[in-house]
């Protein structure tokens, strides 16, 4: 029966979203302001449980979703060689993450940086019994690295360094072999766009979150006339919807203290003063909120959505960070 409704819903909204492919013309009423969020509860700077692995780096503690911070794993289709073959070492390195967190009741601390909207957290073995950490117990991001399944990431620490050295000389995980080149620095990535959720595409090898929007997570769920649905998948189909069959360009930008690499992303051709970018598409049909933590750019889009109840706006659901920091 939840199928059936699902699917009634995605036909739904889908055809109604095939009337904001085109941005209202500037000269439209503009939308009455946004009401104000409902107050944010302030995040824990710890979790205590057991780890989850949701992505390469990205773990959830007790339903709070965070990066391992100074590891920094492969992306999941990431391919490295041994012996001449090559092998799926994105997903070699998560299992590792998996099997080094099994069994374990873990305390991380979390903790942001300047220009990073994401949470980063270090968690170590904790003892139930005494209620404090394992003495002298390395931190599960630390054992990644020393694995050789991870790189050390200096981006906001340089804690691990030593470890991918170690690693790197003994020749352990992704170091028996050939690992994968890392990407060149670009401005543009045109092709054809593989989508892995609602918030981001991979463009001529090039993995790009769009910039200034924030989609549900693909675990996430949203309510309608009482029923709960898979918002986050909805929206990877929307996005996905979106791209099939085209080819894609972006404009690519880094920010000062995020490795990630944004983008303003459209179908390749087409006139940038006529045609939404894939961006505000997102945002007008409701299937992603504007991030006002990093730029006011789709604050009207987003009001459009919601006056005319598109998307997500059709019912009720979390802000996509809110559901990332536990909130349910």
């Amino acid at each position: 029966m939840a199928n059936i409704v699902l699917r009634a819903l995605l036909v739904l909204l889908l055809t109604a979203a095939a009337a904001v492919a085109q941005e209202p013309p500037a000269g439209a009423p503009q939308t009455a302001p946004l009401t104000a969020p409902a107050p944010v509860r302030p995040a824990d700077p710890e979790v205590i449980g057991g780890l989850l692995v949701r992505g390469p780096g990205i773990v959830m503690v007790m339903n709070r979703w965070f990066h391992l911070l100074g590891a920094e794993g492969l992306d999941e289709d990431a391919q490295c060689t041994r012996d001449g073959a090559p092998y799926a070492c994105g997903i070699v390195g998560m299992a590792k993450l998996a099997e080094i967190a099994n069994g374990k009741v873990l305390h991380c601390r979390l903790q942001q940086f300047p220009g990073d909207t994401r949470w980063w957290g270090t968690c170590s073995s904790y003892d139930p019994g005494t209620r404090a950490p394992v003495a002298n117990a390395p931190s599960v991001n630390q054992e990644w690295v020393r694995t050789g399944w991870a790189k050390a990431s200096t981006l906001h620490t340089d804690a691990y360094r030593a470890d991918e050295d170690a690693a790197r000389a003994a020749k352990l995980g992704m170091w028996n072999g050939t690992p994968p080149a890392p990407a060149a620095a670009a401005t543009v990535a045109e092709g054809a766009a593989r989508v892995l959720d609602g918030n981001t595409i991979v463009v001529g090898g090039t993995k790009v979150r769009l910039d200034a929007i924030d989609a549900p997570e693909l675990s996430q769920i949203c309510r309608i006339d009482g029923r709960t649905y898979d918002c986050g998948e909805v929206a990877k189909g929307y996005l996905l919807d979106s791209v099939m069959g085209r080819r894609i360009t972006c404009a690519l930008a880094k920010r000062e203290g995020d490795d990630r690499t944004f983008g303003t992303c459209r179908v390749a051709g087409t006139d940038p003063a006529t045609v939404t970018s894939l961006n505000e598409r997102m945002i007008l049909a409701g299937w992603a909120l504007a991030d006002r933590r990093v730029s006011e750019a789709f604050t009207r889009h987003e009001g459009i959505a919601q006056r005319e109840r598109r998307g997500m706006w059709a019912g009720q659901f979390l802000q996509p960070f809110r559901w990332r920091q536990g909130d349910r």
